[in-house]
Order: C-alpha cells, then structure tokens, then sequence
C-alpha cells in the first residue's frame, strides 16, 4: 500500500538529486542568489558577511577567482584598506577567511577602546563604516 518504486534499479544519488531539484528546486533561485550577492555588503562583522556569502555563492557556479572578487567588493572599505599591503596573498577563499575575520575584528577592538578611551564617544570619522550596533559588547575594565 506504499509508495512502489518504478524507476531503474541503477538510479544514484546523483540523478535522484536533479530530478528532485528539477521538481522542488525554485526556479529563480539562481537569479535571486545573484541579485542579492550583487547587493551584498559588510554592515556588520566580516563572520556574519563571510556566512551570507557563502550561503548565497553555494547557489552559484563561479569560480575561485571570481568569488574572492565578488566577496572583496562587498567589504567595509575600512577592511579592503588593510588588505592592499598583503604580499602573498591567498588563493582560495576559504584561505582569506581568517586573515579578513582577523583584520575585521582588531579593527572593531581598535574602534571600542577609542570609544572607551573617549568617554562612551563614537569617532567622527567620515571615512569610517564602523559603528556600533546595540548587540556590540563593550567590556568592562575593572581593576
């Protein structure tokens, strides 16, 4: 009274996942996940950009070349300036994570204790992206 299969026995995963996604898979999902990376931006921590890029990119076919492009344009500029100086530059992306989510982050510290050391003032730096969202912690130094 189940489901009988009717197909051949030498199917594979491979075959059931594109008809499966030929039947379910939404059919502007490559359109839309190009738009939006088209859109995409670093508003907060390059962590959280980096995961919405790659979420987005897994949609795509590109190449490693293009993504490390792709995912550059889209940085704070505050992070792509630190970035101009880098002599051996990685390869693959998953190479520049670190390094960018490292430079991201001594960036944000650099912001928080200018912010503590000028009495809870965010800089006037026009020039800067980087502000600080109700969620960011600012450590208390007690001693």
């Amino acid at each position: 009274m189940g489901y009988q299969w009717s197909g051949s026995i030498n199917y594979n995963w491979t075959n059931f996942l594109a008809a499966f996604h030929k039947k379910f898979a939404n059919p502007s999902l490559i359109l839309n996940a190009d738009t939006k990376l088209d859109n995409l931006k670093q508003t907060g921590s390059a962590h959280y950009y980096l995961t919405a890029f790659i979420e987005l990119v897994s949609h795509l076919d590109m190449t490693e070349e293009t993504k490390i492009s792709c995912f550059m344009k889209g940085l704070k500029s505050t992070v792509k300036n630190h970035l101009v100086n880098i002599i051996n530059q990685p390869k693959t992306l998953k190479e520049w994570e670190p390094l960018i989510i490292s430079i991201d982050t001594n960036l944000h510290q650099h912001e928080v204790e200018h912010y503590l050391e000028n009495g809870g003032k965010k800089r006037k730096d026009t020039n800067s992206m980087d502000t600080f969202p109700s969620s960011t912690f600012i450590p208390s130094y007690s001693a």
